[in-house]
């Protein structure tokens, strides 16, 4: 327990259950000049205390409201869709294969390139106004304009 330093006379607010008791009023009053931190618990200590107030409250999980779950099923429902209508439309256009057989005609400007990327890297980094910029950055800056699609 430690003494609360308050600026004024004016009370605080306390929680609803404080005043739900029957000696509310005398809690109220104690809890306007003292508190107790959690933190100043011991472990087994606080164990103890969540346990008392978890058998107080129930042993049952805690559900949320139905607008809280019903907005979570709304969101898992939609996900799902739009992951299964994107993966039909990948499959009916044939995205995978059409992909590997566009990087395979890269493949020799791929290679082309990367035997000078040191080179650029290096020249890049010597560069005041690149110097901040890691090597992948610089990499991943050749693969943007390599990948852009040809007209």
């Amino acid at each position: 327990m430690e003494l609360v330093k308050r600026k004024g006379k004016k009370n605080y607010p306390v929680a609803d259950y404080v005043h739900e008791r029957e000696d509310g009023e005398k809690w109220e009053e104690w809890l306007q000049h003292k508190r107790i931190e959690l933190n100043a618990m011991t472990t087994p200590q606080l164990i103890a205390w969540l346990d008392k107030k978890m058998e107080q409250h129930g042993r049952g999980r805690l559900v949320p409201p139905a607008d809280v779950v019903g907005a979570r099923l709304e969101q898992q429902v939609r996900e799902r869709v739009e992951r299964a209508v994107r993966d039909a439309i990948l499959r009916e256009n044939s995205f995978i294969s059409r992909a590997e057989t566009e990087f395979k005609r890269m493949v020799p400007q791929l290679r082309r390139e990367g035997a000078g990327l040191p080179q650029i890297i290096r020249a890049t980094l010597d560069q005041q106004e690149h110097a901040h910029l890691s090597w992948a950055a610089v990499v991943d800056a050749v693969a943007i304009k390599l990948s852009k699609p040809s007209p």
